[in-house]
């Protein structure tokens, strides 16, 4: 994926491209090429790979490109060698090229490398999305660079579409991405790496509430006239403890209990390469590109609007009836807000 915004300062302009095709990716040792034009007077031009500067760049001139660009226009073109493979592995195989002038990125394109002699495929990436959290962000986020990044969603709470695929199918999926939990591992070879993202309980299951009542229209959810009313009358899995039970493993028909906390925590610490939160958005976005080795952008969808009875409900006696039904996920949660601060964002 190539992005060219191009950047105008009144009579000043630059705009620039980048060459390189995913194809030229073969060995660890890549030449990067492309031009940049000016329009009122020609400024350095920068290219920085995963955030490092190159040492070397090559200038010439493109009258090629002046000729398209129109009179007033300067081109140049350039090139630079990378050595990309220590890059790309720090990066989870991702690259991204930025050509800068005057500080500005100019054109971004993102790269996967997958060198000839690559045989072992990284650990599939499982982000378990969480309802009510941001889930959806992330997903679209990591879909803008869907060219360099194979996603595979799973959506169905079971693992059928995991079984029906080969093993050299899932060697080339990067991600897997769904309301899915804990376990998809035990039906695959490959090695495999957890991550997902974690609400404040008492908002989860508020928003999980009103989400479903008033945009999904859910039948049980209309016949209660309260949040208190539907805590008791309807059954959900998200109802009960669901990020205890989701991290756990546990099938939805069954009941949690502090052991499955246990098996939680174990989980994180054993198997989850991170845990963001929902309410810090753009530290926990951060963490996620660097995991995933790209500039994931942060935008809000599927946010529930604002709803007439949120306005009635008494908070502390909301919140009491919902205390009873995430004991655990209180626990869980508190144990991974902890993690989160003590670990390295950035």
């Amino acid at each position: 994926m190539s992005i060219s915004t191009g950047y105008r300062v009144g009579n000043w302009g630059v705009q620039c491209c980048i060459d390189t095709t995913e194809q030229a990716l073969e060995w660890p040792i890549v030449e990067f090429q492309g031009w940049t034009a000016f329009h009122g007077g020609q400024e350095e031009t920068e290219i920085y790979l995963n955030g490092a500067k190159a040492g070397a760049v090559s200038f010439s001139a493109r009258p090629d490109v002046e000729a398209a660009m129109g009179a007033g226009w300067v081109a140049v073109g350039w090139s630079t060698a990378f050595d990309i493979e220590q890059s790309a592995r720090d990066n989870g195989q991702a690259l991204v090229l930025e050509v800068r002038v005057r500080q500005q990125v100019i054109a971004r394109k993102c790269f996967r490398y997958k060198g000839r002699f690559d045989v072992t495929p990284s650990p599939l990436k499982i982000v378990l999305h969480m309802p009510k959290t941001g889930g959806t962000s992330l997903r679209m986020a990591l879909e803008e660079h869907r060219q360099s990044l194979f996603l595979l969603p799973l959506y169905n709470g079971d693992f059928t579409k995991i079984n029906g695929l080969s093993s050299s199918s899932i060697d080339k999926v990067d991600v897997v991405f769904g309301h899915t939990s804990y376990g998809l591992h035990e039906h695959i070879a490959r090695a495999v790496s957890y991550m997902t993202v974690l609400r404040n309980p008492y908002d989860f299951v508020s928003s999980l509430y009103f989400f479903a009542k008033y945009i999904q229209q859910d039948a049980e959810m209309l016949t209660a006239s309260s949040i208190t009313e539907a805590l008791e009358k309807v059954r959900r899995p998200e109802f009960d403890n669901y990020y205890t039970r989701a991290i756990a493993g546990l099938a939805a028909e069954l009941p949690v209990t502090d052991e499955h906390l246990e098996k939680a925590i174990s989980n994180i610490d054993s198997h989850f390469s991170f845990v963001g939160l929902a309410e810090r958005p753009r530290e926990s976005l951060k963490r996620f590109s660097c995991i995933f080795g790209l500039p994931l952008s942060y935008m809000k969808e599927n946010v529930t609007p604002d709803i007439v009875e949120r306005e009635f409900v008494d908070p502390m006696q909301a919140n009491q009836a919902i205390r009873e039904h995430v004991r655990l996920d209180l626990k869980l949660y508190q144990y991974v807000v902890k993690k989160f601060w003590n670990m390295e964002i950035g």
